[in-house]
């Protein structure tokens, strides 16, 4: 398990994290997270639950 940060740092800014501003990642998720494509911002878990269920969904039907 890996710790990510929900908030960017350069978002946030200087302060004292929080566990709630934190999550537990696999390393996979971890690295999804903060793999981005011209356009694209940092991802959060959240959206990157949304991107793989509808990657699920595309390739099941």
């Amino acid at each position: 398990m890996e710790v990510h940060h929900v908030t960017p740092l350069y978002v946030a800014g200087v302060r004292e994290t929080r566990l709630e501003d934190l999550v537990c990642l696999c390393a996979n998720c971890h690295r999804m997270c903060h793999r981005t494509r011209p356009g694209e911002s940092w991802r959060t878990p959240a959206t990157l639950r949304e991107l793989m269920r509808k990657h699920a969904e595309a390739t099941n039907h």
